[in-house]
């Protein structure tokens, strides 16, 4: 495992990232820090997140920060029964695993991010979208399956699967209509899968961000893309068009949902049809 520092918050504020890589199967986890004190908090809830899959860790490989050389992540290592195995002072290839994975989350993330023209802000969002993608990507030193299938023994279905940054219709619910002549729907950007939920992230005009599972997608356009804006970072909750259940935001640990892969309610799901001759 291994912590980054990024040159800019993001949306809720978060400077750090905690990149947890099983060695066996390279599926990773993503924790989102504020402080690098808060190491030891989202490595707790982390762990007990793996204990309840009945996933058991024995070694944890790391560097020598400050992180997580100190007493109380040695206590608190010893209290699990984990072996804290360091990487030599100033040899990172011996965290190389962590390095490497931090290296070629950043690569996908800033593609999907320039290709989106998203804010700079946003990179907590195409990180875990890299994550995501990452983790339902065949690799090869396994034998061609999924970290997901390696792990957790599920074979995961890509059909939910959107592009980062595209415009998503989202469907308005009567409830959170002003009048029965409001618009049924909005136009937004899609950002990502909601943690724990079947459902879609996205951000509105006013920059905040929705959730819900009924959405129109169009993948081939990209509403942010040259708008040089910046978005201020928030610290708000998302808000809510299904009533989807949202874990707490602060010091969050994510790593999108196993039941994802299996199976997913495309709601109003569609993709445009090509224009006849005759149409154009």
């Amino acid at each position: 495992m291994d912590l980054k520092e990024y040159p800019s918050l993001s949306y809720n504020k978060y400077k750090y990232i905690l990149v947890v890589v099983d060695d066996f199967s390279s599926y990773i986890w993503l924790g989102f820090l504020k402080h690098k004190s808060e190491t030891i908090t989202v490595f707790q809830r982390w762990y007990a997140k793996v204990f309840a899959e009945n996933i058991r860790i024995k070694y944890i490989c790391s560097n020598r920060g400050g992180e997580f050389v100190n007493k109380a992540f040695y206590d608190l290592l010893s209290k699990y029964g984990i072996t804290h195995q360091t990487s030599a002072p100033h040899i990172h290839q011996q965290n190389g695993r962590a390095e490497r994975m931090i290296q070629t989350l950043n690569d996908k993330s800033e593609a999907m991010q320039l290709e989106a023209g998203c804010p700079r802000s946003w990179w907590q969002f195409s990180i875990e979208m890299a994550a995501h993608v990452y983790n339902h990507t065949p690799i090869k030193h396994g034998n061609w399956k999924t970290p997901l299938e390696l792990i957790y023994g599920d074979i995961p279905d890509v059909k939910y699967f959107k592009v980062f940054g595209c415009e998503a219709w989202v469907f308005i619910p009567i409830e959170k209509c002003s009048d029965k002549l409001s618009p049924k729907s909005e136009l937004m950007t899609f950002v990502g899968y909601e943690s724990g939920s079947k459902a879609y992230r996205f951000m509105n005009s006013n920059n905040n961000l929705i959730v819900s599972a009924q959405a129109t997608f169009f993948e081939d356009r990209f509403p942010r893309l040259g708008k040089n804006e910046e978005i201020k970072t928030k610290d708000s909750v998302p808000i809510l068009l299904d009533q989807q259940n949202v874990p707490d935001i602060q010091g969050r640990l994510d790593s999108p949902s196993p039941s994802w892969g299996r199976q997913m309610n495309h709601g109003r799901t569609l993709h445009r049809r090509p224009a006849s001759r005759q149409e154009s």
